[in-house]
């Protein structure tokens, strides 16, 4: 008898938990992480079957396949390394020989020559866009990252939000520590001062700009010669307007803005004698 009074035998049991196990591993099944017990009627949370019962073997069974199959079990977190140099002079080895003392794979590590002050880095871009939750970013100081304070609090912002960390060797900096903490809201107020005296020397020298009666934006379109020459084609009669907008090169409305602008121009210098 397989079944006595709705009880399986001890070996039965167990043979076929190990069964679907196999079973599972070979067919790779990834189910998603819920509580099995929770999921179930109220009847089965108050009350958890006996162990040797069918009912029993089937909540096993699924918190197997939780509790191995999930994803987020499954996964461990990674430690990425950034390595940057200014000119082709200069040598990362000790960059390198830095990371991997630190445990970051060689994989893992991401090379770039490009400048500090360059904020489209393409190998920057790749490490930032491989973070996950728990990994962690590796680098050997602080400034392989960036130049300025406000471009390395935008960085560590993004590694933040990701749920990522970073860690600089040399500087002793580990931003999942509260010290690291600390260091960060430094750098967020340094940045925020940078930010201010950037836009106070913009504002000072716009002012003084306009003080020499420098124009702003682009160059104007209506030159003087321009203006000359539309009101000259004008005043010819055998001179179609489309014709003199292929000439010059100008649209319609540039053609009677111009002519607009000479009409003014002359009525003031009349006015004026």
């Amino acid at each position: 008898m397989r079944h006595l009074n709705g009880f399986m035998r001890p070996h039965k049991r167990l043979r076929s938990l190990l069964n679907f196990v196999k079973l599972s591993i070979v067919k790779g099944l990834a189910y998603p992480c819920t509580n099995v017990g929770q999921s179930r009627n109220s009847e089965v949370s108050a009350h958890p079957p006996a162990p040797w019962s069918q009912k029993g073997l089937d909540v096993q069974k699924a918190r197997v396949k939780n509790q191995i199959f999930c994803p987020e079990f499954l996964r461990m977190a990674r430690r990425f390394g950034y390595s940057r140099v200014s000119t082709s002079d200069q040598d990362w080895s000790l960059q390198l020989q830095a990371l991997t003392k630190a445990g970051v794979d060689d994989r893992d590590i991401f090379r770039e020559k490009a400048s500090g002050a360059k904020r489209d880095r393409t190998e920057l871009r790749r490490m930032l866009d491989q973070l996950r939750p728990g990994d962690q970013a590796t680098v050997y100081r602080l400034d392989r990252l960036a130049r300025s304070q406000l471009h390395l609090l935008q960085i560590l912002e993004e590694i933040e939000g990701k749920g990522a960390k970073l860690v600089s060797l040399m500087d002793n900096i580990d931003t999942g520590t509260a010290t690291g903490k600390m260091v960060v809201g430094v750098l967020a107020v340094l940045a925020e001062f940078e930010r201010n005296l950037l836009m106070e020397r913009c504002a000072a020298g716009v002012k003084i700009a306009r003080q020499r009666n420098v124009r702003f934006g682009r160059p104007p379109k209506l030159t003087p010669s321009l203006i000359r020459q539309v009101l000259l084609a004008h005043d010819d009669a055998s001179t179609t307007v489309p014709e003199t907008c292929r000439v010059l090169g100008i649209s319609k409305s540039s053609y009677y803005a111009a002519l607009r602008e000479g009409r003014r121009q002359a009525l003031e210098t009349a006015e004026a004698a």
